[in-house]
């Protein structure tokens, strides 16, 4: 199995910066969303938020590559869709078990900590789908067409 190599850590430490100041930039765009749909503004931007974990172990394709990068991006949770296909797989099967879990992850924390457990349950499963919607679309579809991208342009070799 390959392991990390500087060349690997410094690109994840970009991918990291690049959605570290993604992140940055969507409170201009959270707190104009929060007023018109209340609490579902977090949930529709959850996925961007998820997104630098992903997208670290699509295109380096080694374990723990999600973890850091999502560390360094301020989330975690990505790399258990990859461990739970035990890393053989690299594509769509993977991107989407990784943004189911990191759904379930981070909504079983933030169930707490945004108070979300006083809502009725209709509330609460609604804004449950609708970051799983957003990780999808974001942490699976836009991070696959970001790698296919990549691998058109010779920068990774496809999986």
């Amino acid at each position: 199995m390959k392991h990390l190599t500087l060349k690997d850590i410094i690109f994840i430490m970009l991918i990291a910066l690049i959605f570290g100041a993604l992140f940055v930039g969507t409170d201009v765009i959270y707190a104009p969303l929060y007023l018109v749909i209340g609490p579902f503004a977090n949930e529709v931007l959850f996925g961007l938020w998820i997104m630098a974990g992903p997208l670290a172990i699509a295109i380096l394709r080694l374990p723990g590559t999600a973890v850091i990068g999502e560390m360094l991006a301020s989330v975690a949770g990505s790399e258990l869709g990859f461990l739970t296909l035990r890393y053989k797989n690299w594509g769509w099967p993977a991107l989407i078990s990784s943004a189911f879990w990191v759904t379930v992850v981070s909504f079983a924390y933030e169930i707490f900590k945004q108070g979300y457990i006083h809502l009725a349950l209709p509330m609460i499963l609604a804004l449950f789908c609708t970051r799983l919607v957003s990780d999808l679309l974001f942490g699976a579809v836009l991070v696959h067409y970001v790698v296919r991208l990549l691998v058109r342009a010779h920068a990774i070799q496809p999986a």
